[in-house]
């Protein structure tokens, strides 16, 4: 999962970081400071999940 998301063109290597066990829950933490504002939401995750940005 880390590395699909530093695939995205906005975000770099080492501007977020994936804990979690296979299959998650995950936790991701990305450095805003880096990328700007984000938002998000869990209704497309399958299983379905939830989504918690702070």
């Amino acid at each position: 999962m880390q590395a699909a998301l530093e695939a995205l063109s906005n975000l770099d290597p080492g501007d977020v970081t994936v804990t979690g066990t296979a299959g998650g829950p995950y936790t991701v933490k990305i450095d805003v400071a880096k990328v700007g504002t984000l938002t998000g939401s869990g209704a497309s995750l399958t299983p379905s999940g939830t989504v918690t940005i702070s």
